[in-house]
């Protein structure tokens, strides 16, 4: 059986079992014509493709670590420069020692201080995240925990001061563009969400006991709404294309330079090792802003599958989303689901699919 054939039999038997409504799967191995997958539905109206843009979650986190990158590479930032240093209010309730590496590697406890989902302005919500008080004894740098929302706001933040573009229109210049990431957008204003009319992917939920729906947060309202950690969308190959940059060592396959090597060599380092993840219950390897290759500590959720190397580097979005180059297989795996099922329910599909691609 081809990887193909394994892919969509096992999609076609989970859509059967009431765990997804549809799915888009990219594969690309070095040599090879990349691989892709659309099956089932994109919205309880139209029918997914290759082309439907999906929110891909948390599994944009990385794209923004990138951001950080250029800056860094520009000189413009250093990894162990203060938050506070360029946004002085930041500082506010002993939160001065926090620095970008801690925002990261999700060592600066901020989990409880924003929400990915909020509708209020970007500047009040700036201003929330500011005073927020970190959890008591936490110890900056040590202490682990994932942090879904607030830590990447203030790193959409650092963009915007350092750089005076938007968070989004500094990634969309400086890495969709000359990537060519077609379709890529944390916020889609209402005229673009009727211009793509059905290609405009609805992320349902799909846990039992309840019908299937759309998710509370996909309203025309909030995609229009810009979060650095969560609102990213786009075809699930152009997440592929951006992984792919990454394993060129920072140039497309266009010959564009986004990252210099050096840059990516940064990012993908493992910079938190052997640390317990007080969101996730377990020992998770960090680079900046890069899940790594855990297996060593045992399973772990929104993990790479069993047969990625130990140097591969990606990140997953909650319950639907995980993307991840392995430089030693020259591989990148690009893999959103349509169905919201439960935690896991999720994790225990996604094993799946893996297992029967070999993957």
């Amino acid at each position: 059986m081809s990887v193909r054939q394994a892919i969509e039999q096992t999609l076609q038997k989970q859509m059967e079992r009431g765990l997804l409504a549809g799915a888009q799967v990219y594969l690309q191995q070095q040599g090879e014509e990349p691989l892709q997958v659309a099956i089932g539905r994109a919205s309880e109206q139209a029918a997914m493709t290759a082309d439907t843009v999906m929110p891909w979650l948390s599994a944009g986190k990385p794209i923004v670590a990138a951001a950080m990158g250029i800056l860094w590479q520009r000189k413009q930032l250093q990894w162990t420069d203060a938050v506070a240093h360029y946004i002085p209010e930041f500082a506010a309730h002993g939160k001065g020692s926090i620095t970008i590496e801690h925002l990261l590697t999700h060592t600066a406890d901020l989990r409880a201080a924003a929400s990915n989902f909020s509708l209020e302005p970007w500047e009040q919500l700036v201003a929330r995240l500011c005073q927020a008080r970190p959890e008591p004894h936490w110890v900056f740098g040590s202490d682990a925990g994932y942090n879904p929302a607030g830590g990447w706001i203030a790193l959409g933040e650092l963009i915007r001061r350092i750089d005076g573009r938007d968070f989004d229109r500094f990634v969309e210049e400086e890495i969709f563009v000359p990537l060519e990431m077609r379709d890529c957008a944390f916020a889609l204003s209402p005229q673009q969400q009727a211009e793509l009319g059905p290609r405009l992917g609805v992320m349902l939920r799909t846990e039992p006991p309840k019908p299937v729906r759309p998710c509370p947060w996909e309203t025309p309202e909030h995609r229009n709404c810009p979060r650095p950690g969560a609102t990213l969308r786009g075809p699930t190959a152009m997440l592929g294309r951006f992984y792919h940059m990454l394993l060129n060592g920072g140039r497309g396959s266009n010959g564009q330079e986004v990252l210099q090597r050096q840059t990516v060599e940064q990012l993908v380092a493992r910079r938190r090792q052997g640390v317990m993840d007080k969101t996730f219950k377990q020992t998770i390897d960090w680079g900046l802003g890069f899940m790594l290759n855990s297996r060593r500590y045992g399973e772990h959720p929104y993990q790479f599958g069993t047969h990625s190397s130990e140097e591969s580097f990606g990140h997953g979005g909650s319950q639907s989303s995980i993307a991840w180059a392995d430089p030693r297989q020259r591989r990148v795996v690009a893999i959103v689901y349509n169905g919201m099922c439960g935690e896991q329910m999720h994790q225990g599909r996604m094993n799946e699919l893996l297992e029967s691609a070999g993957l």
